[in-house]
């Protein structure tokens, strides 16, 4: 399986939107609409990292890189759980 690094800019219990490099992109080709791919990511409030398996839903492209938006899917109960006490947490906060 290909990896790679990519920013998370926006994400929700629906999914998230990522900024992938272009050079990354020809890697990893998750930018047709209902590709499958894992996101793992560390929440500030959570030191266990957070898998979390993505479709494609759309991507846009710009000068060196992709916007993609993707929902999740199959989505592990304790790992949902725990990024739903997040963005909960989130809006406490912010």
């Amino acid at each position: 399986a290909q990896m790679g690094i990519a920013a998370i800019t926006e994400i929700s219990l629906g999914g998230l939107k990522i900024i992938l490099p272009k050079e990354l992109e020809e890697r990893l080709a998750i930018e047709a609409q209902g590709s499958k791919f894992e996101v793992v990511f560390n929440l500030p409030t959570n030191n266990k990292p957070i898998r979390l398996s993505c479709e494609s839903r759309n991507a846009v492209d710009s000068n060196d890189s992709f916007q993609i938006g993707a929902t999740f899917v199959d989505a592990d109960f304790q790992n949902y759980k725990s990024l739903q006490a997040y963005l909960i947490w989130q809006k406490i906060e912010g």
